[in-house]
């Protein structure tokens, strides 16, 4: 735990050549990695979004979300159906639930 702050710290030191006096604005920090991801979030290999980044298996959604499955007309959704993650958790599942439900409405 000590590394990960320590190693957290020096990110900001960095990050302060652009946005001065960020390290003495902060009030409560939160550090993870894919471990934690992993051991606490049960996330498949410690990922923060999607089982595979690889291009080819993103259909339409402005190329945001990883759709195409085995099963006809069912739709991915959620924190593993996203490309661009953002947030986390229920603001995702909100955000790409109402996508998929606009695709179907648009597409059906």
């Amino acid at each position: 735990m000590e590394y990960k702050k320590k190693l957290a710290l020096s990110l900001v030191k960095v990050v302060e050549n652009v946005v001065p006096g960020l390290s003495s604005a902060i009030e409560l920090m939160e550090i993870a990695t894919p471990l934690t991801y992993q051991d606490w979030g049960h996330r498949y290999r410690g990922s923060v979004a999607g089982w595979s980044r690889r291009m080819e298996k993103v259909s339409s959604f402005e190329h945001k979300l990883l759709i195409n499955s085995p099963i006809q007309h069912f739709l991915f959704v959620g924190i593993y159906s996203v490309l661009e993650p953002f947030l986390g958790g229920y603001p995702v599942s909100m955000h790409t639930g109402n996508l998929a439900a606009n695709y179907i409405l648009e597409n059906h």
